[in-house]
């Protein structure tokens, strides 16, 4: 997606290089967490209102449901309660 925004710029920085009608990519920092459990997004699925992974047991799978915080860039979801680290989740199956 894409948004037009007005950015101010710091005065106190050289502005020689800015020229009218230039465009920038711009990073907005909305929250940071360090040290969480995430996986990837595509692992975290949604059923009846309630978040749930698929965590492999031998042969098959058990659906776990996870109660999940922040999105970050690069397709992780934060994971808050229902999974452990260093268990391993199911991030797609292959239909026969």
């Amino acid at each position: 997606m894409f948004y037009e925004a007005k950015v101010m710029l710091d005065s106190g920085q050289d502005l020689s290089e800015v020229k009218p009608g230039m465009s920038a990519n711009v990073t907005i920092q909305t929250a940071e967490r360090q040290g969480v459990l995430a996986v990837p997004s595509r692992a975290v699925l949604e059923r009846n209102g309630q978040k749930y992974v698929r965590v492999p047991t031998g042969d098959s799978f058990e659906e776990r449901v996870v109660s999940v915080g922040l999105r970050a860039d690069g397709g992780v979801i934060e994971i808050l309660d229902g999974l452990s680290e260093g268990e391993t989740v199911i991030v797609s199956i292959r239909q026969s």
